[in-house]
Parts: structure tokens; C-alpha cells; sequence
């Protein structure tokens, strides 16, 4: 009897185990969706870093605004996709502002912007969605507060639009080949598109998707989970002729915010 259960024991274990591993098969990601997650997040956390970096400093040594412009203006010479590196003073007012280009924003009360509050009251970082800036286009910031003894001194910002610092890593990717590669944010939101004219659309809402029920029925499934495969009937790009999709998707996430990055090619 012994020896009958010492042999039982090993033989359940490798049932449950092949078991599991059927569980948790995962698909194989195309390596081009791999590349541009990790291309995105290496500009994007460099540029964190940087920010992060002079937060710091200033959360030591108190806010000298000349000495904050100089910072802001080496911030922007060192990145090469924010449009503007920003400080906004304790009272939510957008004080400083590199370049020159968008020194007639400086003065802006932004207090109301839904990010500007959250980034205050947690005294953590955030990535904001898209919105509207005071610089008069659609964009989205990265702000850093400067807490210095609990107190929110003011916050660092880096404005940029999502469009161009995907299609820079994207484009040349897709350019020649029979995939296409689309990012959107967890509110359906379309980020960039191979096909320019969907940029800024939104998945769920848009007149353009409301015949295509298994599209928006992915793009619920691409949101509620991190990374995955699917398939979903839509036009074929640059076509009005409607083809079988198959799309796999990995997720971007940063300060509390989410980018879906989705490869799709025609399914054989």
C-alpha cells in the first residue's frame, strides 16, 4: 500500500501540472509588437527619469524660478517628443514654460484639469489622457509633484503628443509590410492609427465602428486585459473593403494609466 500511493502521488502531480499548462498557454507575440512596447517605454521612462531627477532637487532645495526655467530648458534639449516642459506653482497656475514658442500660455490657471487635481491631492505622478491643453491642441502630460515636508510646492510637467512619439516608433515598422499596428487608451480612445484619419477617434463611441459589433467587442476584451489575441472584422487599411483581422495586444502602463498596444494582420 506504500508503495502504491508513493507512485499515485508523482502521476497526480504531473496530470495537474499538464493541466495548468494548458491553462496558461499564452499566444506567441509577434516580435514587431514586442519591439515597439519596449522602444515606447524606454523614451517614454528616460524622459521620466529625467523629470523625476530635477524633482528631487527641488523638493531639497525649495523653488528659485530662474532656476527652474534653466532646468526646463535642459529638459527640453534633451528629449526629442515633448512639445513643452512646464512648472506649475502651488497654486496651480502654469508659471514657466520652455520654449519660448509657448510663453503666451504662462499665467494659465490650471486647477480644474482633472490631472492637475489628482497629481496635487495623491502627491504622485500621473499620466494624464488626452485632452485639451491651454496651448490649443489635443496632447497629454506627465506631471511630477514637488513635495517638499508633505507640501506640494508646485509640479514639473512634459506635454507631448501621443501621435508623434508613436508614429516615430511605429511607422517605420509598418511602412512596408502586411501588419499594421494601432494604440489606443483604455477609453477607447485611438492614440495613433496606421490610418491617420482614425487618430483621435474613439473606438466605442465613433460612427465609424458602430457596424463592426466585433471590433468594439475586442476592443473591451484588449482593455480589461493586459495582453492577449483576437480577431475582429474591420476595413482593410487604406480600403473600404471589410476583412477578418487577427490582433494581438500588449499593454504600456505608466502612473496609473494604460496604453493598448495592438498588432493586427489579415487572418489567414
Amino acid at each position: 500500500m506504500k508503495i502504491s500511493l508513493f507512485l499515485l502521488i508523482p502521476l497526480s502531480l504531473l496530470i495537474f501540472s499538464s493541466c495548468s499548462g494548458d491553462d496558461d498557454a499564452s499566444p506567441d507575440f509577434p516580435p514587431e509588437l514586442l519591439e515597439v512596447k519596449a522602444e515606447l517605454e524606454a523614451r517614454y521612462d528616460q524622459m521620466n527619469a529625467d523629470l523625476s531627477t530635477r524633482v528631487s532637487y527641488f523638493a531639497q532645495v525649495g523653488i528659485d524660478t530662474a532656476e527652474v526655467r534653466s532646468h526646463l530648458v535642459e529638459l527640453y534639449g534633451a528629449t526629442d517628443f515633448v512639445t513643452n516642459f512646464a512648472h506649475v506653482n502651488s497654486d496651480r497656475i502654469l508659471q514657466l514654460i520652455e520654449p519660448e514658442q509657448y510663453y503666451d500660455s504662462q499665467g494659465a490657471d490650471i486647477s480644474d484639469q482633472a490631472h492637475v487635481i489628482e497629481a496635487f491631492s495623491t502627491q504622485e505622478p500621473v499620466l494624464s489622457d488626452v485632452f485639451t491643453a491651454v496651448e490649443g491642441y489635443q496632447a497629454v502630460v506627465c506631471i511630477h509633484p514637488i513635495v517638499q515636508n508633505e507640501e506640494v510646492l508646485g509640479t514639473l510637467n512634459a506635454l507631448f503628443l501621443p501621435e508623434e512619439l508613436l508614429g516615430d516608433i511605429i511607422s517605420p515598422l509598418t511602412e512596408n509590410d502586411d501588419f499594421e499596428i494601432w494604440v489606443m487608451e483604455s477609453t477607447g480612445y485611438i492614440l495613433f492609427d496606421d490610418d491617420s484619419e482614425e487618430i483621435g477617434l474613439n473606438l466605442f463611441t465613433d460612427p465609424l465602428y458602430e457596424d463592426f459589433p466585433d471590433l468594439i467587442e475586442a476592443g473591451h476584451l484588449i482593455v480589461s486585459q493586459e495582453e492577449g489575441e483576437t480577431t475582429y472584422t474591420f476595413f482593410q487599411s487604406g480600403t473600404s473593403d471589410p476583412i477578418t483581422k487577427r490582433a494581438h495586444w500588449k499593454t504600456f502602463s505608466r502612473h496609473g494609466n494604460q496604453w493598448k498596444v495592438v498588432l493586427v494582420s489579415p487572418e489567414n
